[in-house]
């Protein structure tokens, strides 16, 4: 059974579409929230700092797996890299790297993300010139895929291992023809 079969707790598979689109009423917002929806879905735990005005300087979701491996998330309706996105969200990262080692939790992966509303096609170069730094982008094609995966969802490891696999496609260098 679908997770959206309960309508009124997830709000609806189609609410769930507008926030992804990147068109809702507030688009920016909603597609956050729809990023940390999702997240939710598919079992991540997940802290959504992009809520809380003072920690807006923070990334916008970390969404931790059972198996110690944390996502740093930044979402955008835009490009990737538009005002820096990518180059913030490293230094958050290398933060977050260094907190975790002087608590002891160096064992945790990290794995630094950007999700836009934007389509594959519209956004190549900066899918590679991210990848290239360490950063995975997730696209519309990459939503449209999860949403097709709610029935029988992948694990939260699995997701991270598939998001590793992304990273590593994005930096290879392009073929010539």
């Amino acid at each position: 059974m679908s997770p959206f079969s309960r309508k009124k707790v997830y709000g609806g598979e189609s609410q769930l579409k507008v926030f992804l689109s990147g068109q809702g009423r507030n688009a920016g917002e909603d597609f956050e929230y729809g990023a940390a929806l999702l997240l939710s879905v598919f079992r991540f735990s997940y802290f959504h700092y992009g809520l809380v005005p003072t920690l807006r300087d923070a990334p916008d979701l970390l969404a931790f797996t059972q198996a110690n491996e944390l996502l740093i998330i930044d979402c955008t309706i835009r490009f990737p890299n538009e005002n820096n996105k990518v180059s913030k969200l490293l230094s958050r990262t290398d933060q977050i790297r260094a907190m975790l080692q002087s608590s002891g939790n160096a064992y945790i992966e990290i794995l630094p993300v950007v999700i836009t509303a934007l389509s594959r096609n519209s956004i190549d170069n900066d899918i590679r010139e991210a990848a290239q730094r360490g950063v995975v982008v997730l696209t519309k094609e990459n939503i449209d895929d999860l949403m097709q995966r709610v029935i029988i969802p992948p694990t939260p490891s699995q997701l991270f291992a598939e998001a590793k696999i992304l990273l590593n496609e994005a930096s290879k260098p392009r073929k010539s023809i």
